[in-house]
């Protein structure tokens, strides 16, 4: 015991000391704890996953179904490229259908998932491998967006043959669910006449199939009767009974170009049954039609020559009144906005006119011979910078002398108290004539010479 206690570690004093099992119980309530708290995920990548849908007794012919779904982590930034790929003896399809989406979570992580189903029709028996399907996307990947490409896992199917009712053999022309054929016609076949036109439609419907993969019907021929086979319409995804089918119509009009009873042949339309994995034959029956002579024609006399003229002139009187119809519709109508060009026009012409030299010369004679004189006097003063002087005395200066006098005289009498009359007819009479600019030239203002001689020294 000595020993014993020599090789334990000092301890302070007033520790507890825990007993060795209640410390085993509290490590593993702790682990307990830990593996409860959420430890950091590891970073979760996307993937992609194909599987054949209902691929047991596949015969050629038969559509079947392959669904590729595509998982990210948390969300997707851009939609999945799902691509066509190439399989020998094989038609690939991807319909223009609405992506199905989902949210799964997997080992604790969430993932979102988009899904599309590629149709695939094989033309021949034997076991095919779909290759693996690269597809782009985009998602959100540790807190950023994060562009990936990820693939599918190959998978395959077999095709066997398939057996056919009539003689035993395995040639398959055919394949789909529900197939119906039906006619109608555009008229009741017991009441025509030659000359008409007789439209039969017949429709081939079908699920779990394409319209681009029904063969065309054998429509055969009708001796006797003129026949014309317009283009198939091709439809799908038509809902019916909470599904969708397909079909392909065929249309061909008889003509009747002459009277008797004349037979419509029987369709036949193979096809291969998937539900019951037997082949089947869709048939429409025979009709017999009924082709009545048409009624002779009343003979009608020929027109004369003075008819056919009233014709032609009351065909011209028409025409020339709805000629002149056109050419007053179209005159007013180019024509609309003529009042306001009008008045524009009208509207410049009096500015210019007002704007006008001799006008403006009419109200200054009209001022001088009717206004009061300090009137007068703000009249030429205006007169006269209108003619390009700045004061009423250079403009009198630049005119005879006999003018100036008067304006000397009108201010003399406004300004200095002079008792003399103002010649108001003179003075009108004066402005109206054209005035003469003196240029007055002092010898010391000329200009000098542009090439001056030198004098020699």
């Amino acid at each position: 015991m000595d020993q014993e206690h020599r090789r334990q570690p000092s301890r302070p004093d007033g520790a507890k000391v825990c007993p060795r099992g209640s410390r085993g119980a509290v490590m593993r309530w702790l682990l307990f704890l830990l593996l409860l708290m959420p430890a950091p995920a590891m970073a979760a990548d996307p993937f992609a996953r194909a599987r054949i849908e209902d691929a047991k007794a596949v015969v050629p012919g038969q559509q079947v179904h392959l669904t590729v779904e595509v998982l990210a982590p948390n969300y997707f930034t851009s939609p999945p490229q799902f691509p066509l790929f190439d399989l020998p003896d094989a038609m690939v399809t991807l319909p223009e259908e609405r992506a199905r989406t989902a949210v799964q979570s997997i080992d604790g992580t969430q993932y979102s998932m988009i899904a599309h189903t590629y149709l695939i029709v094989p033309q021949a028996t034997g076991t095919f491998d779909v290759p693996p399907i690269r597809i782009e996307l985009g998602y959100f990947g540790d807190g950023v967006p994060v562009e990936a490409v990820t693939a599918t896992q190959p998978v395959s199917f077999t095709v066997a043959t398939g057996t056919n009712v009539a003689d035993g053999s395995t040639a398959v022309e055919f394949a789909a669910r529900r197939l119906e054929v039906t006619q109608t016609f555009d008229r009741d076949q017991d009441r025509l006449k030659t000359g008409d036109t007789l439209v039969r439609t017949i429709s081939v419907t079908a699920a779990d199939t394409q319209s681009m993969l029904m063969p065309p019907v054998n429509l055969g021929v009708v001796d006797g009767l003129h026949q014309y086979v317009k283009q198939p319409a091709l439809a799908d995804n038509i809902a019916q009974d909470r599904g969708t089918v397909s079909r392909r119509t065929e249309t061909i009009a008889y003509t009747m170009t002459a009277a008797g009873s004349f037979m419509l042949p029987e369709i036949n339309y193979p096809w291969f049954d998937i539900n019951s994995h037997m082949s089947a034959v869709a048939s429409l029956p025979a009709r017999t039609i009924l082709v009545s002579p048409a009624p002779a024609a009343t003979g009608i006399a020929p027109a004369s020559h003075r008819e056919i003229r009233d014709v032609l002139e009351e065909r011209r009187a028409v025409a020339i009144w709805i000629l002149g119809i056109l050419l007053v519709v179209s005159v007013c109508w180019r024509a609309r906005d003529l009042p306001e060009k009008i008045a524009e026009m009208t509207r410049n012409g009096l500015a210019r006119i007002s704007q006008s030299r001799r006008y403006r010369l009419r109200r200054l004679k009209s001022t001088i011979a009717s206004a009061d004189l300090p009137k007068v006097y703000a009249a030429l003063q205006q007169w006269s910078r209108s003619e390009g002087y700045h004061t009423l005395h250079a403009w009198a200066n630049a005119h005879q002398p006999e003018l100036r006098g008067h304006i000397q005289a009108l201010e003399a009498r406004l300004f200095g108290g002079s008792p003399n009359d103002v010649d108001r007819k003179r003075i009108a009479a004066l402005v109206a004539r054209r005035q003469t600019q003196l240029f007055v030239r002092s010898s010391g203002r000329h200009l000098p010479a542009l090439n001056p001689t030198s004098k020699p020294r």
